[in-house]
């Protein structure tokens, strides 16, 4: 993933080459792929997950969180444009006194002579809009979406990052009172995000006796991919030199890699929920982190006495049949054929991976990917897939793709180390075919630009992976502004 001459010529190759589509095989449902927890196996998971912490085990919590808020707002940005006042807008402008940066924009727009209650009734709508979006107002057109105020409560108005932070404080605070969360941010963005964390970090550690390590990383301009014209030649800017661009989310495995904790929760920035909803969410949280644990265990002992000298029929049948209940991990026919030294090989091999646990939310019409099982020339495997990689004119894959029950609301907790204690180097649990070619625009140009294995279906595709069910209460998204107006936002 770097920008060196041969690494242009292998972009180059991909666009030629096309996308890669993955071939389904069925969906992953309750039951059958998905794992569901019972009440007992809540609590019991959670103990064993905080019984890990009071043994020194190192916990981080990891938030993509360089997403501009610019797509919040893309209603407000098309206010003059033909369509005209949609139901997203009205209801955006009827309920405006209801956002938690309601107050702000007041203040602002009184400050330079202008009252806001008397634009909202004349429908001044376009000056509201240019006032929420351009810098002499809230500037949120150029914001990074962690700043955007999420929750208005009594005294207070939080931001995503400053909820992202009080989460921490309830899932992943370590045997002696320190919270570790990594935060990926853009680089043009890098002041105003860690003067307000540095801030918040500061108001928390009084009030509640801990201590925050935070860090950050941008994306590494190495994972860059060249811009292409719409025949696959490379484009150029008006200096000459070739156009790269950010090469997708899954171009972040480069800084999970860098990562040095035991577990790893990823959550998106903008999948916070206000703090009356919390301490359930936390519950599941510390649940799934149980699961996974356990999970580490049975993967680490099987990896044990497979490098023992004590191979018997009975340990080999054991494991694949674990390997099959646990990971829907189907074994080869090729496998029969093998005797026993490669055998053993070949489970290594298949157990000695990353390992991830993903909750699962009921599909309720949300845009994104969910989880399936996946065939290959291997066998078959648990995925998060996303309809990019599905060829959907094929009426068999678009029937399976159609019959998913469930959605990926990117809950996951990982183990990044093998069973010697050592980390995994990350890069090489990529499955490189499942990059995808998507079109965008540069000042006006139309163009083609080649996007990295997403950061959780093809950038951890040859994990270790199982699935959990989770409440949908646990899934808070803010992708359009008006999700602000939803009960899980609207903070008492």
């Amino acid at each position: 993933m770097d920008t060196t001459e041969n690494n242009l010529q292998t972009q180059l190759n991909l666009f030629n080459r096309g996308t890669q589509y993955v071939t389904l095989k069925r969906p992953c449902t309750k039951g059958d792929g998905i794992n569901f927890f019972s009440e007992l196996e809540i609590e019991n998971y959670k103990n064993e997950y905080e019984k890990a912490l009071t043994k020194g085990k190192k916990v981080m919590k990891f938030v993509p969180a360089s997403g501009a808020a610019s797509r919040m707002f893309k209603h407000l940005h098309n206010l003059d444009s033909k369509e005209g006042n949609t139901p997203l807008i009205n209801n955006f402008f009827s309920k405006i006194e209801a956002f938690p940066f309601y107050n702000e924009l007041e203040t602002k727009l009184f400050q330079v002579g202008i009252d806001l209650s008397e634009l909202i009734k004349t429908k001044s709508y376009s000056e509201i809009a240019d006032k929420i979006l351009s810098e002499d107002g809230l500037g949120y057109a150029d914001t990074p979406k962690g700043l955007v105020k999420f929750h208005q409560y009594e005294s207070k108005v939080n931001t995503a990052f400053e909820e992202h932070l009080i989460e921490g404080m309830k899932y992943c605070k370590n045997n002696e009172e320190e919270i570790n969360i990594h935060f990926t941010i853009s680089e043009q963005h890098i002041l105003p995000i860690k003067q307000h964390i540095k801030n918040a970090v500061n108001k928390l550690q009084k009030e509640h006796k801990v201590k925050f390590n935070i860090s950050f990383s941008v994306q590494d301009s190495s994972t860059n991919t060249v811009a292409v014209d719409l025949v696959n030649n490379p484009l150029k800017d008006e200096n000459d030199d070739i156009i790269f661009r950010p090469g997708g989310h899954g171009a972040l495995i480069n800084n999970i890699n860098k990562l040095d904790a035991d577990i790893i929760f990823i959550k998106n920035i903008d999948n916070v929920a206000k703090k009356t909803l919390q301490d359930k969410n936390m519950l599941y949280k510390k649940a799934l982190a149980g699961r996974m644990l356990e999970l580490q265990e049975n993967v680490f002992y099987a990896l044990k006495r497979l490098e023992s000298n004590r191979i018997t029929s009975k340990l080999l049948n054991c494991i694949e049949l674990f390997l099959e209940v646990r990971f829907n991990h189907t074994i080869p026919e090729s496998y029969s054929s093998l005797n026993t030294k490669d055998r053993v090989d070949y489970l290594i091999a298949v157990l000695n991976k990353p390992i991830r646990i993903c909750g699962m939310v009921k599909n309720k019409g949300e845009p994104g990917g969910g989880p399936f099982i996946v065939e290959n020339e291997t066998g078959t495997s648990k995925q998060i897939i996303e309809s990019s990689q599905v060829n959907l004119n094929d009426t068999e894959q678009a029937r399976i793709w159609n019959s998913s029950t469930h959605f990926n609301p990117v809950d996951i907790i990982c183990s990044t180390k093998d069973y010697k204690g050592e980390k995994f180097n990350l890069n090489e649990f990529v499955d490189p075919n499942t990059f995808f070619i998507s079109k965008k625009s540069n000042n006006g140009t139309e163009l083609k630009a080649l996007e990295w294995p997403g950061l959780w279906n093809g950038g951890m595709a040859n994990w270790l992976t199982t699935f959990v069910e989770v409440p949908n209460a646990t899934f808070n998204p803010v992708k359009t502004v008006n999700d602000l107006l939803k009960e899980e936002h609207q903070a008492a």
